[in-house]
């Protein structure tokens, strides 16, 4: 029991001054010494990408050794993750890239010794990835590479040899890739990629690199225009269109010396229309291109064009109806290049005298408001680029056409006591009626005693027994009365 209880005693002084005691007990006629070990401070890797690697020195009297660990630097936070008889330990157990710290407990046979102060932490290291990097754009160069486990972020190094201590860091992302818009075109450059663990520690492997280039941008030339000769309203300028071009700006020159030219408009597209030009006036045309903010020009590439001067155009010969009741019917043959046509009329073949009828975009006009039978005459003007033109001379004539309509044969009754009925038969053309009445058959002798759209009329006249005789005046669309003196009947009240 005294012994016992003189271990657990040493093993508390132990782990508090970790020195070695020796104690005389007499117990029972029998001495004995204590040896109280000193816990030794390790030494952690940060190399290695499969493990850390732990080692201390040997401390005598150690049977074993327990190995803790703990992601901070208090002990107490600590867990044991082995125990040994050796002086190392590799643990492959740490995550790549995370800080470890470390303590190395003893045992003997008073038990096992710890020092909170002695301890060292360790990082396993994370693989370095090797760069793919880019050959064949003009922008950039674009650096590659696989994700690495345990990686936070990437610094990208950069030298112009495959020195790595010639190298600078030129980036650091969360990516795996970076383009490199730095770098001059032509020039080769060589990449590393080193991955950052959560503790802050980049990993480099000089041997795993990769070189890339920024390709050298072939300038674009200048492209050859071509200008029209065949457009009244514009000049038209075409391009073929170039690669890698924000926009082009035309120039335009009245001789074929580029200095004396002028800037008169940029565009984007591969067409342009000169409004401006005059017609009959030879233009040079020269497509200036803007690559990489600059302007660049070729003198030498340029075409001529005009604008056409446009012809006056002659207003048609028109062709006027005279077979219509309910219009005069005036056509015309299309015009080219014109926009409307201006409709004249008049009372007789004089142009002063005529006053505009209608505008209209087609080739026929119908003239509802003439007269029946009257004549009239008509000119077709035309409109082209706002100009109206006219002919004076161009003209034709036309009229309503009337309908003359037969005089019909009346018949009068002689049975009713009240009226006279008057009946005929319907005349074609005739718009309405006049009936006439006399006491005899002269024509002479009679006046009018009604109009009718009928073809019948009921007369009142004053006496009873008397004959009265009537003819039947058809009146066409014109108004004209048309009479047959000897179509006529009589009839009488009874």
């Amino acid at each position: 029991m005294k012994s016992s209880t003189l271990k657990s005693d040493f093993s508390q002084l132990g782990k508090t001054i970790g020195i070695t005691f020796l104690f005389v007990v007499l117990l029972q006629g029998y001495a004995f010494s204590a040896t109280i070990l000193t816990p030794p401070t390790p030494s952690c890797s940060t190399s290695y990408t499969n493990y850390i690697y732990v080692s201390w020195s040997s401390v005598s009297g150690a049977s074993r050794y327990t190995v803790r660990r703990a992601t901070s630097s208090n002990y107490y936070n600590s867990t044991p993750i082995a125990t040994t008889s050796y002086k190392y330990y590799y643990d492959s157990s740490a995550t790549p890239g995370v800080k470890y710290y470390y303590w190395i407990n003893p045992t003997n046979y008073l038990g096992t010794f710890y020092n909170t102060s002695r301890y060292d932490w360790g990082i396993r290291a994370l693989v370095a990835p090797t760069p793919t990097a880019s050959i064949n754009n003009e922008s950039y160069i674009r650096v590659g590479w696989s994700s690495v486990t345990g990686a936070v972020s990437y610094i990208v190094r950069r030298s112009t040899s495959s020195s790595y201590s010639s190298s600078s860091q030129i980036a650091t992302t969360t990516n795996t890739y970076y383009y490199d818009y730095s770098a001059v075109a032509g020039r080769v450059y060589y990449y590393w990629v080193l991955p950052v663990g959560s503790a802050g520690v980049a990993y480099p492997n000089t041997s795993k690199y990769d070189w890339g280039k920024r390709v050298a941008p072939i300038t674009p030339e200048p492209p050859q225009p071509s200008a029209s000769v065949s457009y009244t309203d514009y000049i038209k300028v075409t391009w073929p269109s170039v690669s890698n071009v924000t926009k082009y700006v035309i120039r335009r020159g009245n001789t074929s010396t580029y200095s004396s030219s002028m800037q008169i408009a940029t565009t984007t597209n591969t067409t342009y229309y000169d409004y401006s030009a005059t017609p009959g006036k030879r233009y040079y045309y020269w497509v200036n291109i803007v690559y990489m903010g600059s302007e660049r020009h070729n003198a030498n590439r340029y075409d001529w064009g005009t604008r056409l001067t446009p012809s006056i155009p002659e207003p048609p010969q028109p062709s006027a109806s005279t077979i219509y009741s309910s219009y005069v019917r005036v056509s015309w043959s299309s015009v080219a290049n014109v926009t409307k046509y201006v409709i004249r009329r008049s009372t007789n073949s004089n142009y002063r005298d005529s006053i505009q009828l209608a505008t209209t975009t087609s080739t026929t006009y119908y003239d509802y408001s003439a007269i029946a039978g009257k004549t009239y005459y008509y000119w077709i003007n035309v409109i082209s680029k706002g100009v109206e033109y006219s002919n004076a001379s161009r003209y034709d004539w036309g009229r309503k056409y009337i309908d003359t309509p037969v005089v019909p044969q009346p018949t009068a009754s002689i049975s009713y006591i009240s009226y006279i009925r008057v009946g005929w038969s319907s005349s074609t053309g005739a718009t309405k009626y006049v009936i006439r009445r006399s006491l005899t058959s002269n024509y002479d002798n009679s006046i009018v005693v009604g109009t009718t759209t009928n073809t019948y009329y009921y007369d009142y006249p004053p006496l009873r027994n008397t004959r009265y005789y009537y003819w039947v005046n058809p009146v066409d669309n014109a108004g004209n009365i048309y009479f047959n003196r000897s179509k006529y009947d009589y009839g009488w009240r009874r």
